[in-house]
């Protein structure tokens, strides 16, 4: 395996820098350095667009001496043609309404909404308001040219819609998980993600919610709380990371 220790060389390979202490991501990076070697089962990504998470997670646990395997679900061609009505940006305000999410939060929704639209002159959906569109830039060649380049053989991509390829993964794919990175941004994605896993999970393994904080898509926190609602709550617990006041909130959930 090649060890990237550089900002530079990790910006050319497409690769998170999980040495950066600052990295959106460090909470669940350091979870992976320094817990998963206590858990059987493997790890899941969902959601793994041009694989930056993806190999810096498969990075970690080969310079840990790790067996483990990442297993990364996407279609490797971006959203798909039909959204639920609760990925629309205005559903931010039913979640207000139902006390889901603070008046901070959606104000800066409100704001985030406002500036990109301004930038891109048009009105901004589901499929638009990301800062990467709809996440067709990637490919499944792009990131197994990343994985080869790296001397990396401890992922596994699965291909096509999480309905189907997670349904299929129940009896194939990873028989236990340790630790799990949601990023599929979309509610009906999170739903299928959260079925797929939770049967999975090891005690005290670790769910990272990217987006259950996120000002772009409102389906993320939706699908989370409604899945929350039906397990019991002394099976889980949601977890808010410490983050200073000018950076996003971090959250992530614990199956007990």
């Amino acid at each position: 395996m090649i060890k990237l220790s550089a900002d530079w060389q990790f910006n050319v390979l497409g690769v998170s820098n999980y040495l950066s202490n600052s990295h959106p991501l460090r909470f669940y990076f350091n979870f992976i350095k320094e817990q998963s070697h206590k858990f059987d089962g493997d790890i899941v990504e969902s959601g793994v667009f041009q694989g930056h998470s993806l190999i810096a997670t498969a990075q970690i646990l080969k310079s840990i001496n790790s067996t483990k395997t990442v297993y990364g679900y996407d279609t490797f061609c971006g959203f798909p043609p039909v959204y639920n009505l609760k990925d629309d940006p205005k559903y931010f305000h039913d979640l207000f309404k139902d006390e889901q999410i603070t008046s901070k939060h959606l104000s800066d929704v409100t704001t985030n909404l406002r500036w990109r639209e301004l930038l891109s002159e048009s009105t901004l959906n589901a499929s638009t308001i990301s800062s990467s569109g709809n996440f067709s830039a990637t490919s499944r060649s792009c990131i197994e040219r990343k994985l080869s380049i790296l001397g990396l053989d401890n992922v596994v991509l699965v291909e096509g819609s999480f309905k189907d390829t997670m349904a299929a993964s129940q009896h194939s794919g990873p028989s236990n998980v340790c630790a799990a990175l949601v990023d599929c941004d979309l509610y009906d994605s999170h739903i299928a993600t959260f079925e797929f896993l939770w049967p999975k999970l090891e005690p005290n393994a670790l769910i990272y919610l990217d987006e259950y904080y996120s000002l772009k898509f409102p389906g993320a926190r939706a699908a989370t709380n409604e899945f929350l609602a039906t397990i019991s709550s002394s099976d889980s617990e949601l977890v808010q990371f410490p983050t200073p006041p000018s950076e996003f909130e971090r959250w992530g959930l614990i199956r007990k």
